[in-house]
Parts: structure tokens; C-alpha cells; sequence
């Protein structure tokens, strides 16, 4: 139980970080993404997106979102929020919004 209580304060925390910095629009392609693109998506750290990247090199194509389960720190709840950014075909066309930049622009700080 207390693993699963840390790992919904992470993963909520992460979730919050997102949506302080502006958080994100589209998706991202699952299958092509590399680690480093993947730690892009909030719920989704450098470890867990390390992790996907070794599962795919050895067992291939996701063909399922909830294929995720069976990598370490992927629970059925965090696969349902997970499945807003993610995507198993086509190109990635995830992109963080940058809410600090239109502030000064706004202002004329930049």
C-alpha cells in the first residue's frame, strides 16, 4: 500500500509539474520515441522511459497502450492517464506549451 500511495504522489506531482510549466498538446508515437523524448511526458521519468525503450528493443512493437503493464512502474491507473499522450502508429506530434515564453512575450521581456 505504500508503495502505491508514493507512487500516486509522484506520479500526481509530475502531472502538476506539467500543468504549472503549460503542460502539452498531441501525442507521442510509442514506438519511436526515444528515452529521452518519452521522459517529456508528465508521469513518465527518466528510469520508466528507459525502461520502454529496453522492452521495445526486445519484444518489438507496442501493439497494445496496455502493454505498458508489464514494465515496471506502469499501473493500470497510470496507463489510463498515459493513454492522453501517447499513440502507437503514425508520427509524434507531442509538443510541451510553453506558457513562459507567451508571459514575456506579453510583457516584452523576451
Amino acid at each position: 500500500m505504500k508503495k502505491i500511495s508514493v507512487l500516486f504522489i509522484s506520479i500526481l506531482l509530475v502531472t502538476l509539474a506539467g500543468i504549472a510549466n503549460g503542460g502539452y498538446e498531441g501525442k507521442m508515437n510509442l514506438n519511436t520515441a526515444t528515452a529521452e523524448e518519452l521522459s517529456l511526458i508528465p508521469g513518465i521519468n527518466d528510469e520508466m522511459a528507459q525502461n520502454i525503450v529496453q522492452y521495445r528493443q526486445a519484444s518489438g512493437p507496442f501493439t497494445s497502450l496496455n502493454e505498458l503493464k508489464n514494465i515496471k512502474g506502469f499501473y493500470a491507473s497510470s496507463i489510463r492517464e498515459l493513454k492522453c499522450s501517447l499513440k502507437l502508429e503514425g508520427n509524434s506530434n507531442f509538443d510541451l506549451i510553453d506558457s513562459s515564453r507567451d508571459w514575456c512575450n506579453k510583457n516584452n521581456l523576451e
